[in-house]
């Protein structure tokens, strides 16, 4: 009979962690479409797709872009109900920081001209969270 209800418990406990994850990945999805249309509104223009993953608190990813030279960029990083900083980086192929947003804030904004068309690095970190693991965030981007 413990056995059984040690099963019960664990399996009621993994079916209320995978619904939670599945709530903070729609939360982080629906702030990046709020941020699409903010970005629109001030003129920008916007891909309807974004990226969006997981961090544990602490933790970082980084990615790449393409972007166009002379275009103006406005990169957008949001989390999820359990972000409280998210921070976002931007690298040169030479690995030198063109741009960053490191304030303290769930929602993260980083602007800057392209000097040359080619591959740019953006780092994503969760610097702190009220969540240890699986914090969702959602990568959004404009330029013109």
């Amino acid at each position: 009979m413990k056995k059984a209800s040690r099963l019960f418990l664990a399996t009621v406990f993994l079916l209320g962690s995978l619904m939670l994850a599945i709530a903070t990945e729609e939360q982080a999805r629906e702030a990046a479409a709020q941020a699409r249309e903010q970005l629109r509104d001030l003129g920008f223009q916007v891909r309807n797709t974004y990226r969006t993953g997981a961090l544990d608190r602490g933790n970082s990813t980084v990615f790449t872009r393409t972007f166009y030279q002379d275009n103006e960029y406005v990169l957008v990083v949001t989390g999820c109900a359990y972000a409280r900083d998210i921070d976002v980086f931007v690298f040169d192929d030479d690995g030198s920081l063109i741009a960053q947003d490191s304030k303290s804030s769930p929602t993260s904004v980083a602007t800057f001209q392209a000097n040359y068309t080619g591959k740019y690095f953006i780092k994503v970190v969760m610097y702190d969270a009220t969540s240890a693991q699986n914090v969702h965030y959602a990568f959004q981007y404009g330029y013109r």
